[in-house]
Formats: structure tokens, C-alpha cells, sequence
């Protein structure tokens, strides 16, 4: 274990044992059509922004995403080229704005720090990075994309991990979301909603980062060492919204019955409640 990502701190502090599948054993775990948009459509083309002159050419990003997930993408309707291109209008003035400002460091570049001397090096990949015309302070940029209520808190460790490896006082984060998304299941007229939010982060909080992260790392050491990796169950068994695919193979296949009839049920209320 020579270096970590927020990704795998935090799937670890979920679930050793899911953890241990993914990123020890590498078995293949199945990525929702959700992260497959943003990753192939919505972040490069958002990303753009910051490259003066430079259009996305939205038919290829949207073929990527078609060619990754399949036939899943017309149970996802929502998931549109409309949306994506309605995100990249609305986010066209914040990028504009920034650039009036700063100028481009970096785009998805990897930045490594360690989280002690000698110790494990950690990578923070923020989309863009800023830097300030007069300044020279480094301001990180990320996108976030959900198609329920955005929650930022479950992230802030992330942002604090990437001004930690820009050496920056702030982050910022835009946010896209779907408008009126749970009162329609039609692909039409759907456009995005987006926020602007800047962390202010403090020398305590990103002391208390390092702390945290660097305990963990103990922790995942200790795991590899002795070759035993605990298992969160149930509690992380239905983590993201979906039954973990390890269910049956960590031994708790007798909750996957259980936990999508829950979830079902869950999915029901909740049309009724709209």
C-alpha cells in the first residue's frame, strides 16, 4: 500500500471487507449509470469550461457513456445529452467569471502529498485547478453531480484532502442536480440546477484531516498484515443505494432478500409520498 485516494479511504471506513474485494482481491464491482455519466459526460464537458476556445463535442461524450453502460441508459431517461448540455450552459458564466480572475493550473491532474514523512502518499485528483492572477494562491474546483438532493457534507473530507494538496485556504465546489427531477420521468425539457459553493478550510481542519487519514492508514496496514478484513454488516450492505454486489460472498447473502424488499418498499413510499 504505497499510496491512498479519498475513494479508497472512504469505501475502507464504509467496509473493510468491501474494500478489501475491490481494491485487494480487484474483483470487478459494477459502477451505476449515474457515476458513468459523470464521469464520461458531464466532467469533461463541464471541464471545458476552463479551456478558452475549446467546445466539447457532446455526440462522442454521450457515445462513451452509451458504449459503457448499455441498455441501462433507457431505464435512465433522466440521464440525458440534453441535461448535459443544459449543465454546461448554466455553468458557463461561473467559469467565465473564474477566469476573469485566475488562470488554469491544472485539469484532472493527480497531486500527491504524504501523509507522513516516508509514510503513504495520498491522491487528491481535483477537476480544475485555479490560480490566482495576482495572488498566486491555488484554488481547487470540483464538480458534483446527483440526481437526488446533493450532500455535501458526505464530501467534505474529499475537499479538504484537495486544498490540502493545492496548499490552499479554499475549495470549491459546483453543484448540478436535475430540476423538478421526482416530478417527472420523461427525458424532455430536463435541465440542470447549479450551485456555487466555496469552503473556507481551516489549518484545524486540515490537522484533523491528516490525523483522521493517517489512523486509517495504520488501520488498512494492520488489515494487510494479519490478512483480516472486518465486515459493516448490515449497515453498509445497502450502501449507495444498491445491495453490495459481495453480498453472497462475505456471507451475507441471507440479507439480499431482505434488503432489496426493503429497498423496494423504500422506493415505493416514496412515489406515494410525491
Amino acid at each position: 500500500m504505497s499510496h491512498l485516494s479519498f475513494t479508497q479511504v472512504s469505501l475502507f471506513q464504509l467496509c473493510p471487507r468491501r474494500y478489501s474485494y475491490r481494491y485487494r482481491e480487484h474483483l470487478k464491482d459494477t459502477v451505476g449509470a449515474e457515476a458513468v455519466y459523470s464521469r464520461e459526460v458531464l466532467h469533461p464537458a463541464l471541464a471545458s469550461l476552463y479551456l478558452p476556445g475549446v467546445a466539447p463535442d457532446f455526440p462522442e461524450l454521450w457515445r462513451h457513456y452509451t458504449d459503457e453502460v448499455g441498455e441501462m441508459a433507457i431505464t435512465k431517461p433522466l440521464l440525458s445529452l440534453s441535461l448535459a448540455q443544459s449543465a454546461y450552459t448554466r455553468c458557463a458564466p461561473l467559469a467565465a467569471a473564474d477566469l476573469e480572475t485566475y488562470d488554469v493550473d491544472g485539469i484532472e491532474q493527480e497531486r500527491h502529498f504524504w501523509l507522513a514523512p516516508g509514510g503513504v502518499s495520498f491522491i487528491a485528483k481535483p477537476d480544475v485547478v485555479l490560480r490566482h492572477k495576482e495572488t498566486g494562491d491555488l484554488l481547487s474546483v470540483d464538480f458534483k453531480f446527483s440526481t437526488r438532493d446533493p450532500f455535501l457534507p458526505s464530501f467534505h473530507s474529499q475537499f479538504v484532502s484537495q486544498a490540502i494538496a493545492c496548499e490552499a485556504s479554499a475549495a470549491c465546489v459546483i453543484t448540478i442536480g436535475i430540476a423538478g427531477s421526482r416530478a417527472r420521468n420523461a427525458a424532455e425539457n430536463v435541465r440542470a440546477e447549479v450551485s456555487r459553493t466555496l469552503l473556507l478550510i481551516s489549518q484545524d481542519q486540515k490537522s484533523e484531516w491528516f490525523a483522521e487519514a493517517a489512523l486509517t492508514a495504520r488501520i488498512m496496514a494492520q488489515c494487510d498484515a494479519e490478512q483480516v478484513w472486518p465486515k459493516v454488516a448490515p449497515g453498509a450492505c445497502m450502501a449507495f443505494g444498491r445491495p453490495c454486489e459481495w453480498l453472497d460472498l462475505c456471507e451475507q447473502g441471507a440479507l439480499r432478500v431482505t434488503t432489496i424488499a426493503r429497498m423496494q418498499q423504500d422506493v415505493r413510499a416514496k412515489k406515494e409520498a410525491a
